[in-house]
């Protein structure tokens, strides 16, 4: 198991979520992932992160202080009166009825609901009035082990990030495979399927092992996310990839994002079952394209 600080820098873009901070965050995401501490440290930091006086968690500032004394008046958190489901009257009272007071200190008001697969239809549908037409001010962060428990439309309307454990391993790859990688990445969009099956037997017959491939893959999404999320190039860990990188990032929805991070996955676990590996680079390319 990966430390909480190694996933919040590489793989849900504490740099990312910075500069979203510094300049105009989405009204709501949801955090998603297996381990509850991840997603609580993701949350906090970028809490920390929005309501901060300098916007950079500075730990000096009042708010900041207030966060560190264990509490914020712009910070609400919805909590169930019983465990294991959240129910209408939670969600009105916690979040949906107070969203309509402004932020005492901060320029946001913070809503986090913890397990947020444990609400109820009725409460996301609640949930769903509120996320139609948000106040300015109002940022909900979506903690969840189980996303697919949440309704289509909640999760339109909202930016879905994965937490996975690890780094990206791209400081592991040797120079010359980093570039070469970085290239069949940036041409895969402009391809047709001769080039992707092309490319497909290139990265199998090329490399060590599906490590560096699949590691390749998971950063360049990663990039794809710190550009999108704030556009901060420098940011960036594939730079000799830049104009792709932000291709990628104006084109790529986040339901595609997230689709390549699981397919990503399930590559990982059929390669490692024996599964040709050519093929599972070729179904993965495909959906990159």
């Amino acid at each position: 198991m990966a430390t909480v600080e190694t996933a919040v820098n590489d793989r849900m873009l504490r740099t990312g979520f910075a500069a979203a901070a510094k300049g105009t965050p989405s009204h709501a995401y949801i955090i998603e992932g297996e381990d509850e501490q991840i997603l609580r440290s993701l949350s906090d930091y970028f809490i920390k992160l929005l309501l901060c006086e300098t916007n950079d968690a500075c730990g000096k500032c009042l708010s900041c202080r207030f966060l560190a004394e264990g509490g914020h008046p712009d910070l609400i958190r919805v909590t169930p009166e019983k465990p294991g489901v959240i129910r209408v009257d939670d969600i009105r009272e916690g979040l949906v009825g107070d969203m309509g007071i402004r932020p005492y200190r901060s320029r946001y008001k913070i809503y986090v609901v913890e397990h947020a697969e444990w609400m109820n239809v009725q409460a996301q549908n609640a949930l769903l009035k509120t996320l139609e037409e948000p106040p300015s001010y109002g940022v909900i962060l979506l903690l969840s082990c189980n996303t697919e428990a949440l309704l289509p439309t909640i999760i339109s309307r909202s930016i879905r990030l994965k937490a996975m454990s690890g780094g990206h391993g791209w400081e592991r790859i040797p120079e010359e495979d980093r570039y070469r990688l970085g290239r069949i990445f940036s041409g895969i969009k402009g391809a047709d399927t001769a080039g992707v099956n092309a490319a497909a037997e290139q990265l199998a017959n090329e490399y060590a092992g599906p490590d560096q491939v699949l590691g390749g893959v998971r950063t360049w999404i990663r990039d794809v996310m710190v550009l999108k999320l704030s556009g901060a190039e420098d940011r960036t860990v594939i730079r000799e990839a830049l104009p792709a990188l932000r291709s990628a990032a104006k084109d790529y929805t986040w339901k595609q994002i997230n689709d390549i991070l699981e397919m990503t996955d399930t590559a990982e676990e059929r390669i490692s079952s024996g599964v040709n590996t050519a093929w599972q680079y070729e179904l993965l390319l495909e959906r990159m394209r």
